[in-house]
């Protein structure tokens, strides 16, 4: 199915010229494939004559596909450890019609199709995996197909590619300076991009941007520290659209999976973006998660839309994490909470509008609240305000287990330093505002700020057991400013110490 490098061919330039047909993207002399025998009639096993095109480019040459499929198998294969592979040289790029398609023949269950280890490729470029599905599981066969896989690659570019029933569209170990851009991904057993930092290999400075994900199988973008060595740093995502990313538990659309120490994974953004998962049958389908170690990166000016199925499905998760800004992005129906930053240090959440997410049904649980502070990990020097959280009345998971904005104190895990402040919450699905210590010594939070915030409820009479501010056990407590309508004023400050407490509501 893959297809590397084979003895050089005597060159038949075709047409000739430079950039006749090429995309925009794609330069330089092109070195057609069928001069060198391939057939691209999707019967015609095409593997050797594409890898004697693939050995005749020079740098600055641009390997080109004709319209037409063009199978391949490993009958020309190298073995490279648990992959095949078509190795491109330095400066080589691909540039395929947008009606050529690379296929993998059905004898066949692994391959690289396009392997770039080296550095100034542009690739513009249709793999079709064409895995099979396992009826038995209704999932993707274990055939391990990638569409384009870099290695300690720099410079790479992908632009108006398309991707489709493959293991990863496209992977990379180390890579630098490397761009994803306007390209589309669809029916992905895993990931449709998976960039990884392991050892000396970083991932820094890369970009996917534009690009299109459906029905991926565990996450439309991800970014992975595999080690203490890796380093995962100045990455961006930026306005892609992901559509039902499934079948693994809490899997979310975009994602920097976390790290083994402070310092590895930091300085990354994912902005602009939209999620949208609708699939009823998944098992975990979240948002946007920057994951335990990462820091001073930014979550802003996306659009999360859930659909309530799964009670772990959470809009943005922040765990473990310090100076994460989360800021202007539009969070709906996640049944697991809006956002979740149990662990975080200093992070900012403002400015974001957040609607009919959480669960309150499950006793004793403020884990599901919209916005959360700390649950096990705690949280410090933590600033919640200018959010719009709100309900439609009649919430089917309302109840008195949760908040709209929540924190607690776990074992030795406290809360402290933490503000809340001009927030508009609307029919919460439980309390408003629930920060919560515990009156043995020790156990109490430190320094909570709670200002300015209204609270409203449009539910007809007043909710048993559901309060605007719950706030115990909390040395230091502030309370000022907060506007309260009318039907829920009972507040609870058990245990409570501070400026403000006997302020009416």
């Amino acid at each position: 199915m893959a297809i590397q490098s084979a003895a050089p061919a005597s060159i038949s330039r075709g047409h000739g010229g430079r950039r006749d047909g090429l995309g925009p993207a794609v330069s330089g002399e092109r070195v057609n494939v069928r001069d060198f025998g391939a057939k691209g009639d999707g019967r015609t096993i095409d593997t050797l004559a594409i890898n004697r095109a693939i050995t005749a480019c020079a740098p600055g040459q641009t390997l080109y596909f004709p319209s037409g499929i063009y199978l391949v198998d490993n009958s020309d294969m190298r073995d490279n450890g648990a992959h095949t592979t078509i190795p491109l040289g330095d400066g080589v790029n691909v540039f395929m019609e947008k009606d050529a398609w690379m296929k993998r023949h059905p004898s066949e269950r692994k391959g690289v199709y396009f392997l770039a280890p080296t550095s100034n490729n542009i690739l513009q470029v249709n793999v079709d995996g064409d895995e099979i599905v396992d009826a038995r599981h209704d999932r993707w066969s274990q055939a391990q197909c990638i569409g384009v896989n870099g290695a300690d690659c720099k410079n790479v570019t992908v632009v108006n590619s398309h991707f489709k029933n493959l293991t990863y569209g496209v992977r990379t170990r180390g890579a630098s300076g490397c761009r994803l851009h306007e390209s589309h991904f669809r029916q992905i057993r895993l990931s449709g991009v998976l960039m990884q930092a392991a050892g000396m290999a970083s991932s820094i400075h890369n970009e996917v941007v534009g690009c299109t994900f459906e029905n991926m199988g565990d996450t439309a973008a991800a970014f992975h520290v595999t080690d203490r060595n890796g380093v995962c740093a100045h990455n961006r995502v930026d306005r892609c659209i992901a559509k039902n990313t499934q079948l693994r538990a809490l899997g979310f659309a975009f994602d920097f999976e976390g790290g083994f120490e402070f310092g590895k994974i930091h300085n990354n953004a994912i902005t602009g973006c939209k999620v949208e998962q609708t699939a009823v049958s998944a098992l975990g389908q979240g948002g946007i998660t920057m994951n335990r170690y990462s820091e001073d990166s930014i979550i802003a000016g996306n659009s999360l839309i859930g659909n309530l199925h799964q009670a772990h499905d959470v809009g943005i998760m922040i765990p473990d994490t310090r100076g994460i800004k989360v800021l202007d992005n539009y969070i709906e129906k996640f049944r697991g909470g809006a956002i979740n930053a149990d662990g975080a240090e200093s992070a900012v959440i403002s400015r974001n509008q957040i609607r009919n997410s959480g669960d309150a049904t499950i006793p004793g649980v403020l884990l599901h609240s919209a916005i959360v502070l700390g649950y096990v990990s705690g949280s410090r020097s933590c600033l919640v305000d200018d959010n719009v959280i709100e309900w439609s009345v009649g919430y089917p998971f309302g109840g008195e287990n949760a908040a709209a904005i929540a924190a607690r104190r776990y074992e030795k895990h406290g809360v402290a330093d933490l503000t809340i402040r001009n927030n508009k919450i609307r029919n919460a699905l439980g309390h408003g505002i629930m920060i919560v210590g515990f009156g043995e010594p020790g156990y109490q939070l430190q320094n909570v700020q709670i200002e300015y915030n209204e609270l409203t409820d449009d539910s007809p009479g007043r909710v048993p057991g559901r309060k605007p501010v719950v706030a115990r056990y909390i040395h230091g407590l502030r309370m000022e400013g907060n506007v309260v309508g009318s039907g829920r004023r009972e507040v609870d400050l058990t245990g409570s110490t501070g400026s403000g407490l006997l302020a009416r509501l």
